[in-house]
Parts: C-alpha cells; sequence; structure tokens
C-alpha cells in the first residue's frame, strides 16, 4: 500500500515517536561510537536482527563495526564503505544493509536500504530493484548493490524535489513533530516507510 498521511494511526505517530528518540540520540552521540550506551541504543535500533551476524553484542565483529563507524566521515561511497567493512572483519560479504546504515548515521542525506525500505519500494512504488534476486550473467553481488543504491538514491532525490507526495509527507512530519524539523527529508520518507511496513 502506498504511503499516505491520511491514513496515519495514532497508534503509527506513537511508534515513530519512539523511534524518533532513539534515532535523535545515535545522531547526537554518534561522534563517541565506543559508548557503551551508544552502542547499546545504536544495536537496539539498526543491528538487532543482525546481532548473531556481528559476534553477538559486545562481540569482537561488533567492535569491528564501531571502528569503521569511528573511521568515516560520511563523504565514501557506500562500496567503499562495504569494502571497509569486510577489511575490518565485520563481514566476509557486502552487507547491503548494515553498510547503508553505517553511511547514514555519519551522512543523514544518505538513503537506508533495509527489507522494509526493499518491500515498500518494490512492491508499492515498483522500483526494479535486483539485490534480492539471484546472480546472472556474471554479475557480482556489489554490482547489484551499486545498481540498487543508484535506483534508491534517485527515487528519493526526485520524491523531494520533484514529487508532491514528498513534500506532502515531509510537511506532515514537520507539523506532528516540529522538534525534529532539522533532520534530513531523506529520514523523514524512511521514518514513513517505517511505520507502514
Amino acid at each position: 500500500m502506498k504511503i499516505s498521511v491520511n491514513q496515519i494511526t495514532d497508534k503509527q505517530v506513537l511508534d515513530l515517536g519512539k523511534a524518533l528518540l532513539d534515532y535523535e540520540y545515535i545522531q547526537n552521540h554518534c561522534g563517541n561510537p565506543f559508548d557503551k550506551d551508544f552502542q547499546d541504543v545504536y544495536y537496539s535500533f539498526y543491528l538487532k536482527a543482525r546481532w548473531a551476524q556481528l559476534g553477538g553484542k559486545g562481540g569482537s565483529k561488533s567492535g569491528a563495526y564501531f571502528n569503521v563507524l569511528n573511521s568515516i566521515n560520511g563523504t565514501e561511497l557506500l562500496e567503499d564503505v562495504l569494502e571497509e567493512l569486510i577489511v575490518a572483519g565485520v563481514s566476509d560479504t557486502y552487507e547491503f544493509s548494515i553498510g547503508s546504515k553505517l553511511l547514514h548515521t555519519k551522512n543523514p542525506n544518505s538513503p537506508i536500504f533495509d527489507s522494509k525500505v526493499y518491500s515498500y519500494l518494490t512492491k508499492d512504488e515498483g522500483l526494479q530493484l535486483q539485490y534480492r534476486k539471484a546472480l546472472k550473467n556474471g554479475q557480482t553481488k556489489l554490482q547489484l548493490i551499486q545498481h540498487d543504491w543508484k535506483i534508491i538514491n534517485d527515487w528519493y532525490d526526485n520524491l523531494i524535489k520533484n514529487d508532491p507526495r514528498g513534500k506532502q509527507w515531509v510537511a506532515w512530519f514537520d507539523n506532528k513533530f516540529p522538534q525534529y524539523r532539522g533532520i534530513s527529508d531523506v529520514k523523514k520518507i524512511d521514518f514513513l516507510i517505517f511505520i507502514f511496513n
């Protein structure tokens, strides 16, 4: 179902308000990624489903993840962040979701890719994302990620700059949560995708 701000329920507003508290905390404290409280909030917000892959909360792979978070400044290309996660030993393959969340933490204008975003963009917006499809014709996983990353960035850019829905979604968000007007329009849209999926 395409997002309609007229159909947002009180429960969805409540869920969004709770998520915004965590997001604000993360953005305000990401300059100190080795702080235990920061790591706990970050894990809960972004990585809960990936704890096992990262060696569990506090495991060596999670420590390496926060080392990468500390080392980037947000101007990197996503593929460079994904490569750095492999070099650091966080993963032995390209992890689109956790890499995009790491990059977004340092660059809030960079979108996030996760299962909710994938589901919404493919089912409701009709985007032809390839990441979750089988490799064929000599494609690599990184090539699929690069393909989808361009499509996702273009979709956000068009929605924010050209689509009346984007302006409506951002206006709804700013009206409902005026204390969070300063967060990026990309993240406001991401939050609406989050509460609808």
